[in-house]
């Protein structure tokens, strides 16, 4: 057909003329001049000069089109991972030079109960980060031409579900012939099977009584390691009115009685039940039982056996300890100390076979047999005994040391027994570092601050003697003044023994001083007193009454005071 074309028109000198509307296909274009119609006759020799001709092949692009694949899915339901990716095609993509990103133009949307819900800021053939539904996208090429993908449904999984049933049950208590298997729905195979027990498989056999868990994992575990999903299912496997034991238990009132008892009461299965325990007794009920490990199988009418076990354990024993045999010296008494530390404790003591006290403690000043009884709140006893022997040795340890000393000093104990003795031994706690020892002496230093207990033991035949002293360690900055040097009394002695006559007293001390030497007798009656002055000690002689007893030489100054017995036949 013949196309009008629009009139002629001039563009910078040039004429032109349009053709709009036109399809894909060929078209031949004709131009005649003025002189065109005067032509005659119209051949082509003659036409020639006065006409031109072209043809034009006019081209469309493809048919736009667009369609959605997923990229990644849904890996759990629920999840918003999701990724859909927008194939277009076909009509005329934007160039490099439109300043576009992309070759269309990309709107998404999402089909929901009320319409669509548009993605404004998805312009891009990506979209991601959704979760399951129905979506769809429309493009737009560079000439304006639209076209819409059709619904793409994004899935998910179903929630993953996991339940496990009994496939055998028992058919006694104690038997282990049950089996259970899981049933999973929803997620994504395979599945991975995690029995508390340490079974993997679907199925697990060989189930006694209880309670048996297991956790599954999805086919989906490698995409997401760090968050990947479980479920857990329990499954109890129980025999059908299975025997039930319960045991009435008294353990033994006290160590190595044999008063315990378990009493069985046995539910479930079918009466008649058979008992038998590890020692052969076949009895529901035990008495007069020892601590120990108990083992019972009670066996009912079905041949269903259960098997309890039971342990039976008796008090800490009591202990009485009250120590060894021992020798009294003359005039010597000695606290025996039976104290347990423990509340509602009952103490007896008895000497002889005859009580004498109910408190803890005894002072022991005769010879005899001792013995101490102690009784809890439960009954239960213990006893202790010694046996006391008297000696006409006297003995009295004595000793000097500061009650307060500097850590890492040197420090001097000294031995200040007055009456004779067959030997002596300084107790020393684990602390001291003993630096020098002798029967007159020890000299040590402890290093850390604390209270300690400094000991002196005097023997003489088969008497002993102990005289303990207290002493705190402290930093030297906390004491104003301490000399490290040997003790101020270093001799204090009488000799010869004395009967009746003159004797001496030998005195030495560590620096002069002023001192004064009394003599009593036992009623506290001063016989005679020297006043000696400005002396680091010598001898100095006293007149001894004829008259038989006890008199006692007291060393008074001010730096210390120690008294000597003086015993005369």
């Amino acid at each position: 057909g013949v196309l009008t074309p629009e009139p002629l028109i001039e563009v910078d000198g040039v004429k032109q003329s349009r053709l709009k509307g036109l399809k894909k296909g060929e078209y031949y274009v004709y131009v005649n001049d003025q002189n065109y119609e005067f032509v005659d006759p119209k051949t082509l020799e003659n036409e020639c000069g006065c006409i031109a001709a072209d043809t034009i092949f006019i081209d469309e692009p493809s048919a736009l089109s667009v369609e959605i694949s997923e990229r990644h899915y849904i890996t759990y339901n629920g999840d918003k991972d999701g990724v859909l990716v927008a194939h277009g095609r076909g009509g005329s993509p934007f160039l490099s030079s439109d300043g576009k990103p992309f070759p269309y133009e990309y709107e998404w949307s999402k089909a929901i109960t009320s319409g669509d819900s548009i993605y404004k800021i998805a312009n891009d053939s990506v979209l991601a980060n959704i979760s399951s539904g129905r979506y769809k996208v429309k493009i737009t090429d560079r000439n304006g031409v639209e076209t819409t993908s059709a619904v793409f449904n994004l899935i998910q999984p179903d929630p993953l579900e996991v339940t496990v049933k009994v496939l055998q049950g028992l058919n006694c208590t104690g038997e282990g012939i049950g089996q259970a298997e899981v049933v999973v729905t929803g997620g994504t195979k395979p599945y991975s099977y995690f029995w508390e027990r340490g079974d993997t498989t679907c199925v697990i056999k060989e189930l006694f009584q209880g309670i048996y868990s297991v956790v599954v994992r999805d086919g989906r575990y490698l995409d997401s390691k760090a968050n990947y999903r479980t479920k857990k299912a329990f499954v109890e496997i129980d025999p059908p009115n299975g025997m039930d034991i319960k045991a009435t238990i008294k353990e033994p009132s006290c160590h190595s009685n044999v008063d315990g008892s378990i009493d069985l009461v046995v539910t479930g299965g079918v009466a008649p039940y058979a008992y038998l325990w590890n020692d052969e007794t076949k009895e529901a009920v035990r008495k007069g039982l020892a601590a120990g490990k108990y083992e019972v199988a009670v066996t009912d009418a079905n041949d269903c056996k259960v098997i309890a076990k039971y342990t039976l354990e008796e008090p800490a024993a009591l202990v009485a300890n009250i120590g060894d045999d021992f020798t009294l010296c003359k005039d010597q008494s000695v606290t025996l100390n039976g104290s347990l530390g423990i509340d509602s404790i009952a103490y007896r003591w008895t000497k002889d076979g005859t009580e004498v006290s109910t408190d803890s403690l005894y002072k022991v000043n005769s010879a005899g047999v001792y013995r101490l009884t102690v009784t809890n709140r439960a009954g239960c006893t213990a006893y202790d005994e010694v046996v006391v022997k008297q000696s006409d040795n006297e003995l009295v340890a004595d000793f000097v040391v500061a009650s307060k000393i500097p850590n890492n000093a040197n420090v001097y104990a000294i031995n200040i027994t007055r009456t004779n003795y067959d030997r002596v031994d300084w107790l020393m706690p684990a602390e001291a570092v003993i630096l020098e020892q002798t029967d007159d002496q020890v000299q040590f230093s402890i290093s850390k601050n604390g209270y300690y207990m400094i000991g002196l033991a005097g023997y003489r035949g088969q008497c002993k003697n102990i005289l303990y002293k207290r002493i705190e360690v402290v930093n030297k900055g906390d004491i104003n003044e301490y000399n490290e040097s040997e003790p101020f009394l270093r001799t204090f002695t009488v000799y010869p023994n004395p009967d009746e006559g003159n004797f001496k007293v030998s005195v030495e001390l560590r620096e002069a001083t002023d001192y004064t030497l009394s003599l009593s007798d036992g009623q506290s009656a001063v016989i005679e007193t020297k006043e000696i002055t400005n002396s680091a000690g010598k001898d100095t002689v006293f007149d001894m009454p004829g008259k038989p007893g006890v008199y006692y030489l007291r060393f008074v100054s001010k730096e210390m005071t120690s008294v000597f017995k003086i015993m005369t036949n």
